[in-house]
């Protein structure tokens, strides 16, 4: 096991008391990416003969099944160079917010464009792509997943029990910065892997500036000419009674985007609704997190708030 901990940190600290493996960092010059690539170089060294690699996310327990299982399961499958597991919870979680970001991330067992940050990687596949790019502060698994299939290797999803974290009580202040950062992760990713065939994250951030943006811009623009109109050329109209019905046209088309979302997720589950409303909603703060990574610079240390 090597950790990789920042300099000064507790990890660092409960590390060294441990007698764990670690590679100590500089706080102000690493990312994601460039971290992990120096806790896999320092594995390498303890064992150079090691064909497969866990990588895991602080506050992450991986389940005691799981490095048997993926590694059989790699061994039968040489083609797949990722593999991803189930991560379970050691309780349910009270908050709603946390239900909502739970059930956004639900997915199923299969081939799988990318995993998430908590994976086994085939050591030869990960060498070969280069391992992470140390130059992106957003979404660096992801980015690895798709060289690794643009070089013919899969990427897979199982249902077997990977690891466990605890619930967190998510506040709606948490909830929200959680929206900006996956707008800006959106956008990360778009501006990497947009294109075809890949289209990395280039729906989610039309999706995000469509309904987080165009969408009221155009409703509000509507409404100002409406009641102008209606002030200039209808002989006692009222341009405010104009301005309004437009404004309720725009609303209305908002309802029915949380109808269709609740009734995709099971509209006879009172949480279905609340999910609904929470994925229109929260549109408006992925785009801010899209425009953060577009009009910001990615360097800077507020940039990097959007993703901490």
């Amino acid at each position: 096991v090597v950790t990789v901990a920042r300099s000064g940190s507790e990890a660092l600290a409960a590390a060294r008391e441990a007698g764990i493996e670690f590679v100590e960092l500089d706080v102000g010059a690493v990312g994601g990416g460039r971290a992990r690539n120096a806790g896999y170089r320092r594995l390498k060294k303890i064992a150079p003969d090691l064909k497969f690699v866990q990588f895991v996310g602080a506050g992450v327990l991986i389940d005691p099944d799981w490095l048997g299982f993926a590694s059989r399961f790699m061994a039968r499958r040489p083609e797949v160079a990722a593999l991803e597991g189930k991560t379970h919870e050691t309780a349910q979680a009270k908050s709603v917010f946390h239900r909502i970001i739970n059930f956004s991330a639900a997915a199923t067992e299969g081939e799988a464009q990318t995993t998430g940050p908590n994976a086994l990687f085939r050591t030869d596949a990960f060498e070969a792509a280069g391992g992470f790019r140390g130059d992106i502060i957003a979404d660096e698994t992801a980015d690895l997943c798709i060289r690794l299939r643009r070089r013919g290797a899969h990427v897979w999803r199982s249902d077997a029990a990977m690891a466990l974290v605890e619930p967190k009580n998510v506040s709606l202040a948490e909830w929200r910065a959680r929206a900006v950062k996956d707008g800006f992760g959106y956008a990360a990713g778009a501006a990497l892997h947009g294109g075809a065939p890949e289209r990395y994250g280039a729906t989610e951030q039309a999706r995000a500036v469509m309904w987080g943006a165009v969408f009221p811009a155009v409703i509000l623009v509507a409404a100002l000419l409406a009641g102008i109109s209606s002030a200039l050329f209808t002989l006692g109209g009222n341009p405010f009674a104009a301005a309004f019905a437009v404004l309720l046209s725009g609303l209305a088309i908002y309802a029915v985007k949380i109808v269709v979302i609740a009734i995709g997720a099971g509209p006879a589950k009172p949480f279905s609704w609340v999910y609904g409303a929470a994925v229109t909603l929260g549109h408006f703060h992925e785009c801010v997190g899209v425009a953060r990574y577009w009009f910001a610079d990615h360097k800077t240390d507020n940039a990097r708030k959007a993703v901490a």
